[in-house]
């Protein structure tokens, strides 16, 4: 009995069909190609500014752990520099978003969830510093707090900044590049790329538009 050989494909012919795959989603994804270029630049920024954050973090706790270690051998002295440099940083970061930035304040998704919204201003001008540094002050004096948080509101309102300097009119834009900052921020804090978009759908899928997939 004479059985069918399964035929092999070419390397052209699976080159071929790639192309046609790929020119396939091109064609069927209609997002502006500048949008997706500065979701790009969005990203990137992101991961940048989020590795600043986790070194600073890291700078503060071993300056903290260091001054402790000096004073190890006084009991009463040790928790009297650990309360200082614990209860200093910390107030610096409340200082600093309740003078300058209260949107600041908390986790900071909501306020991204708000902005997709429409329903909340993104400030991003005074909300990137007070928290970029005021979250420095809380998570470097050994608070039981997330990197999550801070790197979201960070990642969207760094979404909102690369918006107004390229001066990108229209909802889709604001929708992406917002979305495209939380999502980054998310990824930038546990590493994962995945969960960033995971994040996003799971956590804003009523404000997520599904064409950024």
């Amino acid at each position: 009995m004479k059985t069918d050989t399964p035929s092999l494909e070419t390397p052209q012919a699976a080159r071929l069909r790639r192309r046609q795959l790929i020119r396939q989603l091109l064609e069927r994804d209609k997002t502006p190609l500048a949008i997706l270029f500065m979701a790009a630049v969005v990203g990137t920024l992101v991961g940048l500014a989020a590795v600043a954050f986790d070194k600073g973090v890291a700078w503060l706790q071993n300056q903290r752990m260091g001054a402790l270690v000096h004073t190890a051998d006084n009991y009463p002295l040790l928790l009297t520099v650990a309360f200082l440099c614990s209860a200093v940083l910390a107030m610096f970061g409340y200082f600093l978003v309740r003078k300058y930035a209260p949107e600041a304040g908390g986790s900071g998704i909501p306020e991204i969830e708000g902005a997709l919204e429409d329903q909340r201003p993104v400030r991003w001008w005074r909300v990137l510093p007070v928290k970029f540094f005021g979250g420095l002050g809380t998570l470097g004096g050994g608070m039981v707090l997330g990197r999550e948080g801070p790197t979201v509101q960070i990642g969207g309102n760094i979404g909102r900044m690369v918006l107004d300097i390229f001066r990108l009119k229209g909802d889709e834009a604001r929708h992406t590049l917002l979305a495209t900052g939380a999502a980054a921020g998310l990824a930038a804090a546990f590493n994962a790329p995945l969960a960033g978009i995971l994040f996003i759908i799971e956590e804003m899928r009523p404000q997520f538009r599904y064409t950024l997939i």
